[in-house]
């Protein structure tokens, strides 16, 4: 399975925690029993967990 994640934008829903750098996707915000992590990566793992075998692409803006 081939996915694209859209991973960008300006960052303005979170502010000040996201901005046009780092935006909302990227903050760690979901606990785990390991620590935190962000949107991005909780997707990615979900995807995984579901296909071992997903090529994940994640496609975001040039900043960040």
């Amino acid at each position: 399975m081939n996915i694209i994640l859209l991973s960008g934008g300006s960052g303005k829903r979170l502010w000040p925690l996201s901005n046009d750098i780092r935006s909302k996707q990227f903050i760690k915000i979901f606990k785990t029993p390991d620590g935190y992590e962000s949107m991005v990566q909780r997707v990615y793992r979900q995807i995984t967990e579901v296909d071992p075998e997903a090529c994940v692409t994640i496609a975001t803006s040039k900043t960040q």
